[in-house]
């Protein structure tokens, strides 16, 4: 017997062989009485697994917020990310940054000899608007137990904490 993955056998009584991966083997039996021989050769196709895509990654941040993603696929060759703001990457393990607060969904797609598969995660980042802190103090000049009214100017907060540097805070708005 030679069958076809560089294994060969004497036994006349072999019944089964296992090989270590998919592909295309030609397998040969050779037989020989003494004074006569004859060759059979038959030929083996294993066929690739289907692949099978799954991925980890995702989380939270303020704008801008990379995240990492890995790749937890079996028997894929060609990788192919969309993250859910119209990039996309081929990367096997891709790192992503996203500029724009949102919900975004993340598909992976596999291809591998076996076929293609598509993994999709929902809502699995989430980027938050930035605060930015903005007041004004209106006098801004002023004498000793002259009232002092703070603005606040402020985007994307609902929550403040104002310091004014003699002890004394607040948590109101203005």
């Amino acid at each position: 017997w030679t069958l076809g993955d560089g294994v060969s056998s004497f036994d006349p009584e072999l019944t089964s062989h296992t090989y270590g991966t998919w592909g295309t083997y030609e397998l040969s039996l050779l037989i020989d009485n003494g004074h006569c021989n004859d060759q059979v050769i038959q030929v083996v196709e294993i066929l690739a697994p289907p692949p099978v895509a799954d991925f980890q990654g995702g989380g939270e941040g303020c704008a801008p917020v990379t995240i990492e993603f890995e790749n937890l696929s079996e028997y894929g060759t060609n990788f192919l990310w969309n993250f859910g703001d119209g990039g996309v990457s081929a990367n096997e393990e891709p790192v992503y940054t996203y500029y724009i607060p949102g919900t975004y969904t993340v598909s992976l797609l596999v291809t591998g000899p076996g076929g293609s598969d598509i993994a999709v995660r929902d809502t699995v980042v989430h980027v938050y608007p930035n605060s930015s802190a903005y007041f004004t103090a209106n006098p801004d000049v002023v004498n000793t137990g002259d009232v002092v009214f703070f603005y606040n100017l402020s985007n994307q907060a609902d929550e403040f904490e104002w310091d004014f540097g003699d002890g004394q805070f607040s948590t109101e708005v203005n």
